[in-house]
């Protein structure tokens, strides 16, 4: 997957990538087509392969533009619990669309690449797949947020 900074390669990353959320939005991942997801963009199949090799890579890109903070940040319980109540906030349409797809994988493996540096293996499998359930019964029963901060409040990240 490109990770440059190339102005055009950028502008075209992002146009990809939100073509097909708009795509997933209403037809199953395993029948977005490559053709299909290139000219609801405005690009070549070249422009599509030499950006991001193949359709996972979209759902990963948008996956890590939108949730690299736990790389950056200071794994606080105040910092965590900020971050994820904001990503939950801003990004549910997309959560709905991994979760309802079954792609709720890939946000696993981003959060335990994330977690796995601030402690060990064990703690990074464990608050990953706790976020994880977390989104899933946060997407499916449309919970509050206030509900997802009061649980967050009682854990321990410290």
């Amino acid at each position: 997957m490109y990770k440059g900074h190339n102005k055009t390669a950028c502008t075209n990353q992002q146009a990809i990538s939100e073509a097909f959320l708009k795509l997933l939005q209403n037809e199953p991942y395993e029948q977005i087509t490559v053709s299909e997801l290139c000219k609801e963009a405005g690009v070549s199949r070249q422009t599509f392969y030499t950006l991001f090799q193949k359709k996972e890579n979209v759902l990963l890109y948008e996956i890590n533009k939108n949730y690299g903070f736990c790389c950056q940040c200071d794994c606080t319980k105040e910092n965590v619990k900020k971050l994820f109540t904001n990503y939950l906030k801003e990004n549910q349409s997309f959560l709905k669309i991994l979760i309802d797809q079954g792609y709720s994988n890939l946000l696993y493996d981003t959060f335990y690449e994330a977690f796995k540096g601030f402690k060990d293996e064990y703690y990074a499998s464990f608050i990953a797949g706790g976020m994880i359930s977390m989104i899933q019964k946060f997407v499916e029963n449309d919970t509050p947020l206030e509900v997802i901060n009061r649980v967050l409040e009682e854990l321990s990240f410290d």
